[in-house]
């Protein structure tokens, strides 16, 4: 059984990411508000999968920074960070499988709340979501 509390601690995966980020060479005015916004993720991720309760304000607050976060992301990796061309191709295969992993979780969502494919689809989404933040401050 797939417990949502494995959310909280991929939230984790959010800290790391920041980490490393404070030792990326070359950074640019968005990378220090990528920065914020991580840390800020962090907080909003950890604390809505700590209890997590659909549609309350910790929720809607998590998704819209989670949606400012993915696209700066993906707006970094492209403008300042792009990838050699075989590290390229595995970039667009992440971002797919992150879409998928989004349909997924908000399918299972809609059916029953928190339940195992949720968490499961979710799961895979933060994950892959990750990797894109790898990508952004390689």
């Amino acid at each position: 059984m797939v417990d949502f509390r494995i959310l909280q601690k991929m939230s984790f995966l959010l800290l790391f990411t920041l980490i490393l980020s404070f030792f990326h060479k070359v950074k640019h005015g968005i990378f220090y508000f990528l920065q914020i916004i991580l840390g800020i993720l962090f907080i909003t991720s950890s604390l809505f999968w700590n209890n997590p309760i659909r549609n309350s304000g910790i929720h809607r607050m998590d998704a819209f920074i989670v949606r400012i976060a993915i696209t700066l992301c993906i707006l970094y990796t492209f403008m300042y960070n792009i990838p050699e061309s075989f590290f390229l191709y595995i970039y667009f295969i992440i971002l797919g499988l992150f879409i998928l992993s989004f349909l997924g979780s908000n399918h299972y969502s809609e059916i029953e709340w928190c339940c195992e494919n949720h968490i499961l689809y979710h799961s895979l989404l933060h994950y892959y979501g990750w990797i894109i933040g790898l990508f952004a401050i390689a």
